[in-house]
């Protein structure tokens, strides 16, 4: 048998070069989320289950899918803010699929911290000096290429960019101007998106109300790379 672990980082085509590895077709379990995806590879649950049934060896078969809400990962608070970043990643762009619209419950009692600072020489001396010997925080940025600006102020090696830090776990994370290099998109991401709109409790299936606005395809790698950023958090149960 085979298990493929955050399966929204493969095109159809490695899936399928996986599958009919398999001796019995059946064989196989596929996780992952698909508001986690940060490569522009295409992927869509649809097209995954398209692909079962375009296949004679796999469409006779009995695939049962499961969606699990629980998080035995992060704290509450992190759980939190992951949700409120699909809060608001629903009410501009609508759900992305069935599979998932839905919002993640924490399991465990640890509330966990979240602190927003400023960019400033003595907050940057004061962390870096915190962190340097630890391998318990680790300095994350959006992309490659704002890694060496980072590594010029934090001295642990531990400085990874979202497409590295996939499937890390630490227990604190910095998040190294995530937002302040991207300012103008995140604003055009919140734009017409009020507090009243992220009051909700749960995620009701529903399109984009302008089907002919694309723009999720444009700003969904952002949102997916901050709900990525907050989430490799580890809770000590």
């Amino acid at each position: 048998f085979v298990v493929v672990d955050e399966v929204q980082d493969m095109t159809n085509t490695q899936l399928m070069l996986i599958l009919k590895s398999l001796h019995r077709p059946s064989d196989f379990l596929l996780c992952g989320d698909a508001n986690q995806i940060v490569h522009p590879n295409f992927f869509s649950w649809s097209k995954v289950k398209s692909l079962f049934f375009q296949q004679d060896n796999l469409n006779n078969t009995d695939h049962a899918l499961k969606i699990l809400t629980a998080n035995y990962r992060n704290s509450p608070l992190v759980t939190a803010v992951a949700n409120r970043i699909l809060k608001l990643k629903h009410a501009r762009f609508g759900s992305v699929d069935k599979e998932s619209n839905f919002l993640v419950q924490s399991i465990g009692q640890q509330t966990g911290q979240l602190q927003l600072l400023a960019d400033n020489t003595k907050n940057c001396e004061q962390f870096n000096a915190n962190t340097a010997r630890s391998a318990k925080f680790a300095v994350l940025v959006m992309h490659p290429e704002q890694k060496e600006l980072a590594e010029k102020i934090f001295s642990t090696p531990l400085v990874f960019s979202i497409q590295e830090a996939k499937g890390l776990e630490y227990q604190s994370i910095i998040l190294f101007n995530f937002i302040h290099h991207e300012q103008q998109i995140f604003k055009d991401i919140a734009k017409g998106v009020s507090v009243a709109d992220l009051e909700f409790e749960e995620l009701t299936f529903s399109r984009a109300k302008d089907q002919a606005d694309k723009s999720l395809e444009a700003y969904k790698f952002y949102l997916n790379e901050l709900i990525c950023a907050v989430t490799p958090y580890e809770m000590n149960l």
